[in-house]
């Protein structure tokens, strides 16, 4: 009897643009959910097009990292200005990346 075809797990890219600021965090949080739950591999959320990032959604990246901790995908943050990169630094998203930050810019 032939195996079923399982469609392979690969990389999901989200791409986000825009000013990040709180009142797009619900959003932010629902496009990657939903990312992640078609089963990547790997998680990459590319910031090349953001040009700002509040608090609130540095904490939706603090929440995805975990999520896909316990869900076995990998966690890569790709691309994105220095200020960017220095509020994901400093918010401490590092530690929780399979991936470290790509340097500034």
């Amino acid at each position: 009897m032939p195996l079923p075809f399982v469609r392979p797990r690969v990389r999901e890219v989200v791409q986000l643009r825009g000013e990040l600021d709180r009142h797009r965090a619900e959003r932010v949080q629902k496009k990657l959910s939903r990312a992640l739950a078609r089963g990547p591999a790997v998680l990459e959320v590319d910031l090349s097009k953001v040009t700002f990032l509040a608090p609130e959604c540095g904490a939706v990246f603090l929440r995805v990292a975990s999520d896909t901790h316990r869900s076995g995908v990998r966690f890569v943050i790709s691309r994105g200005s220095p200020r960017i990169l220095a509020t994901l630094r400093t918010l401490g998203l590092e530690r929780y990346l399979d991936a470290p930050l790509p340097f500034d810019q």
